[in-house]
């Protein structure tokens, strides 16, 4: 589906690959020797993980079932195992000459397709009038290869109504109906900037050098063998190993502009606090970027503006910008410095309610994230904590929803800001190897009522925090009925200052947390369901290809410190074992009647059910229906404790 993409003019400056070696054929084997050699399970190419390969790059190529019949990718689909033998022979020398013969498919595929989209140029305004005047939803891809060319037709007019459907909802009907051959021709370009990955053309449609289109090939090949050892090892190209770096760390050096790629232009979506962009005054939302350093961006994807971004040398930039249009209109330059910067998008938010004679917290974490600079979330929540202090906290929600993860660390580091000491989680690897993460501060910054509010898209590092205070018995898991599933550890390459030709992340173990248990496949179950707009979604790691199973190890609430240093013994055992956080048992015994008066209130709660009817609704954060059940279960969970307040100490070991 089309949606409009946004990018960081700030991290193009930060993470520079044009200085990197590009690839060759010679270094895939040797890469893939690498990823095996770290994976938590495959560790050599095998007849099953090159079948699985061959259908990567295929549907890699043609995600979604526009451009290959199912006649032309049959035989790759039934490769037999002598044939993969042989091919398997071919890969450990190196030799990847079937795989041109993929290419060679998957061309012709798009030239076609092209011949398609040319001909539908003289219909473009029919499809733009029966797209809005149709309520029919049109689909953005397929499930199955299509069975005939005029099957395979049919899907590619379908596609470009849906691309239409997209635009009229960004754009409105009226800019669609006067310009209908703007929708194709943005339909058109961006189609062409993915198929030119594989015809190895630049942004002008000329044939890249040898060099690049040996570095595209190999790239290819590295995504579609990596993604067959399991759902979470990847190989990145440049623009996605910038996004995951920015998205592990919220501090970098730019110049402190998001933009959005619309209608073909790149539009200033925000303009970062106190970044260069924002002390210079000019730049408004709106505005577009129409020049870098004297070069065109008129009709260019977004993808080729950061490549164009990252090959400027020198410390400034010159932009030139457009405001409005017609009578109104308006050209100007700026230049800007790149300049350290934090952007906050990402980062920690916190409000209070007001709640009797102080506050009920709510503190949204959406990632688990550090830097150089001294940002991390450990750190933003000890500031928030702080702060709510000040208004007297009286109770608190951890809004962990749709959080995916992030650093490991920073997940045990935030998990120990509510538990006096203890281990938080233990990593096993394939050695049987395990390295045990524990909280040896001795104090706790918050232990008062507290939920932590989770989704089905809340994973990794976030399941680690959850399913932490959940063993411990210091918070309660409201929400979906689980979270995500993913127990999994990878590493990766991507955060280092090192210039690579290659950046990946890898499977290398599992984690479980105090009590023994993986959220791997299952989740961390919700002690409160309160469900969301993605409840009945089939979203998680159980309907993924390739996932590792879910099983259990000893509990470690006791901590025999089997893994510390016997020289360091000593200070274990005499600060923080005497410390160590029990099991609470209040807020256990709380649960059924905390369960009983949140169901009471959903089942005669009319905006809450409206809420779950339209996934699509968006609500102000004093508004959100499920938001506001985690704070009526923290209100519940105050006026519990003052009754039953002798619960309070129980210990479950």
């Amino acid at each position: 589906m089309w949606n409009k993409t946004v990018i960081l003019l700030t991290l193009c400056f930060s993470f520079a690959y044009a200085d990197n070696v590009l690839m060759k054929e010679s270094d895939v084997k040797r890469i893939m020797d690498e990823i095996f050699s770290q994976h938590v399970q495959k560790k050599e190419m095998t007849p099953e993980l090159y079948r699985e390969s061959v259908e990567n790059y295929l549907e890699n190529a043609d995600v979604d079932r526009i451009y290959l019949l199912k006649s032309e990718v049959a035989p790759y689909y039934s490769l037999s195992n002598n044939q993969l033998r042989g091919l398997i022979r071919q890969y450990n020398k190196g030799d990847f000459r079937f795989f041109k013969h993929l290419d060679t498919l998957i061309q012709n595929a798009y030239g076609r397709a092209r011949n398609e989209r040319a001909a539908l140029a003289p219909l473009a305004a029919s499809f733009v009038y029966e797209v809005i005047k149709s309520d029919e939803r049109y689909p953005d891809g397929f499930e199955t290869w299509a069975p005939s060319e005029e099957k395979l037709k049919a899907r590619q007019k379908e596609h470009f109504k849906n691309f239409i459907e997209q635009w009229v909802h960004r754009y409105g009907k009226a800019r669609a109906e006067s310009q209908p051959k703007e929708v194709l021709v943005r339909y058109d370009h961006d189609q062409s900037f993915k198929e030119n990955q594989y015809l190895t053309l630049g942004p002008e449609g000329q044939l890249l050098p040898v060099a690049e289109r040996e570095n595209l090939f190999a790239l290819h090949l590295l995504k579609a063998f990596a993604a067959s050892l399991d759902a979470h090892t990847k190989v990145y190209d440049p623009s996605e190993a910038t996004s995951m770096r920015l998205r592990l760390e919220s501090g970098y050096k730019g110049i402190g502009l998001v933009l959005g790629s619309e209608g073909g232009e790149l539009i200033v979506q925000k303009v970062i606090e106190e970044s260069a962009a924002d002390k210079n005054g000019q730049i408004q939302t709106g505005d577009a970027l129409m020049e870098i350093n004297s070069k065109p961006l008129k009709g260019l994807n977004y993808q080729e503006a950061v490549e164009i971004l990252r090959s400027e040398p020198g410390d400034q930039v010159d932009l030139s910008f457009v405001r409005g249009a017609g009578a109104t209109k308006k050209k100007f330059k700026v230049t800007l410095k790149k300049e350290p910067l934090e952007d906050r998008s990402g980062r920690l938010k916190y409000f209070s309610e007001k709640f009797g004679n102080g506050v009920i917290g709510v503190i949204k974490l959406d990632a688990f994230y550090r830097s150089d600079d001294g940002i991390s979330s450990e750190e933003d929540v000890k500031s928030a904590l702080a702060e709510l202090d000040k208004q007297n906290l009286r109770g608190l929600v951890l809004d962990l929803r749709d959080n995916r993860g992030g650093y490991l660390n920073q997940a045990v580091k935030v998990a120990g800001l509510f538990i006096t000491n203890g281990v938080v989680v233990v990593s096993r690897y394939a050695t049987g190897e395990e390295k045990i993460y524990r909280d040896t501060d001795g104090k706790t910054y918050y232990d008062g009522p507290l939920v932590v509010l989770v989704s089905k898209l809340t994973a990794s590092a976030a399941e680690i925090v959850a399913q932490a205070l959940q063993d411990y018995g210091v918070a309660l898991i409201v929400g979906d009925e689980h979270t995500y599933g993913k127990g999994t550890i990878q590493s990766q390459t991507v955060t280092g200052d090192e210039k690579l030709s290659s950046y990946f992340k890898v499977t290398v173990g599992k984690y479980y947390t105090v009590s023994g248990k993986t959220p791997q496949l299952e989740g961390v179950k919700a002690d409160i369901v309160a469900p969301g707009p993605l409840s009945k979604r089939q979203i998680g790691e159980a309907f993924l290809q390739d996932t590792l199973p879910s099983d259990i190890i000893a509990a470690n609430y006791n901590d025999e410190l089997k893994d510390v240093d016997p020289t360091i013994k000593s200070w274990y055992v005499k600060y923080y074992l005497p410390t160590l956080q029990p099991q609470e048992g209040i807020w256990k015994n709380l649960e059924e009647r905390l369960r009983a008066n949140s169901l009471y209130r959903l089942q005669n709660n009319s905006d809450y059910q409206a809420f779950l009817r339209d996934p699509q609704a968006e609500y102000p954060q004093n508004k959100d229906p499920q938001l506001k059940e985690a704070v009526d279960i923290v209100k519940d969970m105050i006026y519990l404790e003052s009754k039953d307040h002798h619960t309070k100490n129980v210990d479950l070991n």
